[in-house]
């Protein structure tokens, strides 16, 4: 470690040396190709002086142990504003610390100018999503640095290719949609992909926003050539409480329903059975007629032919 300094070249250069000794050792020839691309020495010793400017000895000091234990991708993260850097990597686990190194390592500039912007988030970004975190956060800004934790990288990379058709809604359209992917994500990703017609008109997209209960509540969303979508049916927060209340009426329902059921079936078979009585009295009348008109009809023939 750097010891008293006295002026912050004198410090700047004696941190610079420590720092490509350091890396050297650690990383060997790879290392040092690293410092060569940052701009050798006197890049390193710029950083160091900038350190110095906005943090003292104390962040100078931090800036070297860094590097020690995670190389030349420090120096790249620090370049623009160290004290920035410092705050930000902080704030990073100890276990994405590696990773997040390795992102500014593969993307320096672009990494640079995140955490510029987004501190620790740029950090997590890369950390999480190597090589397509930090595209997602560049294109998308403060509105995907709460999203991109609840995303797969799967989803970080089907993100950016909607990013074109997402970057032309209005600011306030595009954070609701975010917040909708961020609670869904393959289901909105799922639509999105297969109805890209949705984000090319402020009506479709807004009609996919008006759908977010009936979306998140997985109920059939139809996408019109238009790109308007329309819901198939409604379960939404308001359905689904009505649905509830249906299923609990029907519970008390059922009960009623079965014993009506039992009182209707007596009921048919004791007239049923009325009518089949009513049918056998008739029967027997008709047979008890019929016999009475053939006795007659017998006593009445012989008497008949005997006046002949």
């Amino acid at each position: 470690m750097i010891g008293p300094l006295h002026g912050q070249t004198g410090a700047a250069v004696k941190a610079a040396r420590e720092v490509i000794e350091a890396i050297g050792k650690k990383g060997g020839r790879e290392g040092l190709e690293e410092v060569a691309h940052l701009g050798g020495e006197r890049a390193v010793r710029e950083v160091m002086e900038r350190a110095y400017a906005e943090g003292g000895e104390e962040l100078v000091n931090q800036l070297v142990r860094h590097s020690d234990t995670y190389g030349a991708g420090i120096l790249h993260g620090a370049r623009r504003s160290p004290a920035r850097f410092a705050e930000a990597f902080e704030q990073v686990p100890e276990e994405l610390k590696s990773a997040a190194v390795h992102a500014i390592q593969r993307e320096p500039e672009l990494m640079a100018g995140l955490i510029m912007r987004h501190g620790d988030h740029a950090l997590l970004a890369g950390a999480r999503h190597p090589g397509v975190g930090p595209r997602a956060l560049s294109a998308f800004g403060d509105d995907a640095a709460e999203l991109l934790p609840k995303l797969t990288t799967d989803q970080v990379i089907r993100l950016n290719r909607l990013a074109p058709e997402i970057a032309n809604a209005a600011p306030a359209r595009k954070a609701e949609l975010l917040d909708l992917i961020g609670q869904a994500p393959k289901r909105v990703l799922d639509l999105l992909e297969e109805h890209p017609k949705v984000l090319l008109t402020g009506a479709g997209l807004s009609a996919f926003l008006l759908a977010k209960d009936q979306i998140l509540g997985g109920d059939e969303i139809i996408i019109g050539p238009d790109g308007v979508p329309r819901v198939v049916s409604k379960p939404g927060v308001a359905g689904r409480a009505m649905e509830t209340g249906r299923e609990t009426l029907n519970d008390f329902r059922r009960p009623i329903g079965y014993l009506l059921g039992v009182v209707g079936l007596g009921l048919a078979g004791w007239v049923g059975a009325r009518i089949w009585r009513t049918i056998l009295l008739s029967r027997i009348k008709i047979r008890a007629v019929e016999k009475e008109a053939r006795e007659q009809a017998r006593s009445v023939g012989p008497t008949e032919h005997s006046d002949r």
